[in-house]
């Protein structure tokens, strides 16, 4: 004979800190966490490498302070050298600390969807929401300061002014997108009149044309990169002879991968401008193209190790410029499907134009945020340059949407007939 029980009630766990905690302390609170267990991530292998060091010539508090530095250029803080400015920027970094905002914001979050709407902020957005963010934001950009502030050397020093802005910024955007997540799940509206506004005052072929523009813009990074990594693969035995005469150790060797895998997106995106023409440069004088290598002088960095050698290239080369036409008619093709698809050729049109439009406008942007200075002199400029990037990108993407545009009508002609 079985027994059946009857499953007992099980008591609600017993709030936390952020739950008995007035909502502004909570904001802040939750920020000061995330920021606190990104600053830990980053620093700690930085620490590691440092304990494993035999050569090293600074102390342990420096290399905690140079932790911290690394910390804030994830954030897109520049440094002061002796060498000169360093404002390339490691953007993989930058999931450490977006992941640990996510966390942070969705905590304080779910505790505010739950209670009743209170007064509203410009554009309807909810006054508990609004306290929450300000604080949340608020404590990240103060958090940033302090570290910029002790991460103050001689021979080393943040930008301490852009500190606390930048930080805000991912502070502000992680938080903002995860309040329209936890709100959308939940089926409430977060800010009623800005949705309304959006609907009434932005073209409908705009709003459509986003989505695709920021996938296209994705699947061209994502082929940059993995350009990156098969010619990596095809240069293997100079990139690790790199390692060798870098001299770091095992335990230096992980961490020196770990930080070439921060720039992947970097490197990404120069494959991005190479592919698109203009190719980039590691600094003056330097250019690689589709037909020109000339890479110059170059940091001691392993990654490097995959660049071509100096001279012409083979013309097999001109067929990467497949890639950015290739993504513009995936762009335009995805705008242009569904039932609900535009019917005549000119808002077709519109509609497909927009979203290269969008989506050559979106990579010009990360090829800016792919250039930058490793010093003063010859470096102080490395990477693609965005006015002759973006044209390039931008008639190269229409290329393939024009084609996308024109196959659709073909379609919509032929169930016509």
């Amino acid at each position: 004979m079985t027994s059946r029980s009857t499953p007992r009630p099980t008591d609600p766990p017993e709030p936390g800190l952020l739950d008995k905690a007035p909502l502004p302390l909570a904001g802040a609170l939750s920020a000061l966490g995330a920021g606190a267990s990104s600053l830990v991530l980053v620093v700690l292998p930085f620490f590691v490498a440092w304990l494993a060091s035999t050569a090293s010539t600074v102390s342990a508090g420096q290399s905690l302070e140079v932790g911290g530095d690394l910390w804030l250029m994830a954030h897109g803080v520049g440094l002061h050298t002796n060498a000169g400015a360093v404002t390339l920027t490691p953007w993989l970094l930058l999931a450490v600390p977006l992941l640990t905002l996510r966390w942070g914001a969705q905590r304080i979050l779910a505790g505010v969807a739950d209670r009743d709407a209170g007064p509203a902020l410009l554009g309807g957005l909810r006054r508990d929401v609004g306290v929450a963010g300000a604080c949340f934001v608020g404590a990240y950009a103060a958090l940033a300061f302090v570290v910029a502030l002790i991460g103050r050397f001689p021979g080393l020093a943040p930008t301490w002014w852009s500190a606390p802005l930048l930080a805000a910024l991912w502070a502000a955007a992680v938080f903002a997108w995860q309040a329209v997540r936890e709100f959308r799940t939940r089926g409430t509206d977060l800010a009623p009149r800005a949705r309304w506004a959006w609907r009434e005052y932005v073209p409908w072929w705009l709003r459509r044309a986003i989505a695709p523009a920021a996938r296209g813009a994705a699947l061209l990074v994502g082929f940059g990169a993995i350009g990156v990594l098969v010619l990596v693969a095809a240069n293997l035995t100079r990139v690790v002879g790199l390692y060798g005469d870098v001299g770091a150790g095992w335990v230096g060797g992980v961490v020196l991968t770990l930080g070439q895998l921060c720039y992947l997106p970097t490197l990404a995106m120069w494959a991005v401008s190479f592919a698109a023409g203009p190719g980039f440069g590691l600094g003056e004088g330097s250019s690689i193209t589709w037909t020109q290598a000339q890479p110059g002088p170059m940091p001691l960095v392993p990654v490097l190790g995959a660049l071509p050698d100096p001279g012409p290239l083979p013309e097999w080369t001109l067929a990467a410029v497949a890639a950015p036409v290739l993504v513009g008619f995936v762009v335009a093709w995805l705008a242009l499907r569904g039932p609900d698809r535009p019917r005549s050729g000119r808002d077709r049109l519109r509609l497909a134009a927009a979203a290269v439009g969008l989506c050559a406008l979106l990579l010009t942007g990360l090829v800016v945020a792919a250039g930058g200075s490793l010093g003063s002199a010859r470096l102080a400029h490395v990477g693609p340059v965005a006015w002759l990037v973006g044209p390039a990108l931008l008639g190269e993407l229409a290329l393939g949407g024009f084609v996308a545009w024109a196959l659709s009508g073909l379609r919509l002609r032929r169930r016509r007939d």
